[in-house]
């Protein structure tokens, strides 16, 4: 294919002199990579390699034409155009046309557009009166949504808030729901179809709390003896299971008195620990690390109990 731009082709030192007299000639980058059958970027590194100044595009060069036309673009100020306008239609960056004012000293005067519905309170509280959204009211207008809310505090309108659970702004509904029937939050918000969150959150904002419950006398009065307690976990080395099945309560609540009367309970197989008469027809026979071994405890343990 004629003109098709081959990949590996490379540009030697012999072709410096000739790279410099097509561009003096106004050649294109593009142009020398078809003649010489290789990339555009090929040239543009053996360009650069050699210090040859590379040619701006046509297109680029035009664009720079026009911002250094101290004429054109004064006349496109007073036009009343701003920077971002002669920027797009220049198909530059605004930055670059800013520049381009600096250095004509070309002074823009900063002219706020300021929509006219944005002075109109009427206008403003029946849109908002409709339930039409702040966004779809900036972009109607053509203004970004916080020069509107500015307009709106400024006419000390208020925008009404469209709850999508109207009951969790409902504070009667609430204070019946969570605080007198006591319903749990999970319920209300499947009720509702929200988050348990969103829940919590509207009862903490009218400041919802449930009464506490009064306390109940406690039922088993046997767990508020210590002595009781502890001959039954020394003396008859019961198990909290079996304190429990004995005063009828659960295994937490006997746990829960072990730890409030400051005793410990002791596992099962290292209670023989305690258990003098064992101890001695059993070390006589057998060293204390078989003893340990048969318990599962440490060595030291075994030893501080028959030390005692």
């Amino acid at each position: 294919m004629a003109g098709a731009h081959r990949r590996g082709v490379r540009l030697f030192e012999g072709d410096v002199d000739w790279l410099e007299q097509l561009f003096a000639g106004g050649i294109s980058v593009s142009e020398i990579a078809s003649m010489a059958g290789c990339t555009p970027r090929t040239v543009r590194n053996r360009a650069n390699a050699a210090g040859i100044g590379l040619p701006r595009s046509r297109l680029l060069q035009r664009r720079q034409d026009r911002l250094a036309d101290r004429a054109w673009l004064t006349e496109a100020v007073a036009e009343g155009k701003t920077p971002s306008e002669i920027a797009r239609r220049c198909e530059v960056s605004t930055h670059d046309v800013v520049a381009a004012l600096q250095r004509a000293d070309i002074v823009v005067a900063k002219v706020r557009r300021r929509p006219p519905q944005l002075a109109d309170r009427d206008w403003l509280s029946a849109r908002l009166g409709d339930g039409v959204p702040l966004v779809a009211i900036a972009a109607q207008i053509g203004c970004h949504e916080s020069t509107l809310r500015r307009a709106v505090r400024d006419h000390g309108l208020s925008r009404p808030t469209r709850r999508r659970y109207p009951q969790l702004g409902d504070r009667d509904w609430l204070t019946t729901r969570y605080v007198e029937r006591r319903d749990p939050v999970d319920q209300i918000a499947a009720e509702l179809g929200c988050s348990p969150g969103a829940v919590l959150l509207a009862v903490h904002r009218e400041g919802l709390q449930r009464p506490r419950r009064p306390r109940r006398h406690r039922r088993f009065t046997q767990l508020d003896d210590a002595a009781w307690l502890r001959s039954r976990l020394r003396g008859q080395r019961w198990r909290t299971i079996d304190i429990a099945a004995d005063v009828g309560c659960g295994v937490g609540a006997v746990r829960r008195a072990i730890h409030a009367h400051g005793l410990r309970q002791l596992r099962p197989r290292f209670a023989l620990l305690q258990d003098r008469d064992w101890l001695e027809t059993q070390y006589p026979h057998r060293t204390a690390g078989d003893i340990a071994r048969e318990l599962g405890c440490a060595k030291g343990s075994v030893v501080t109990a028959l030390a005692l």
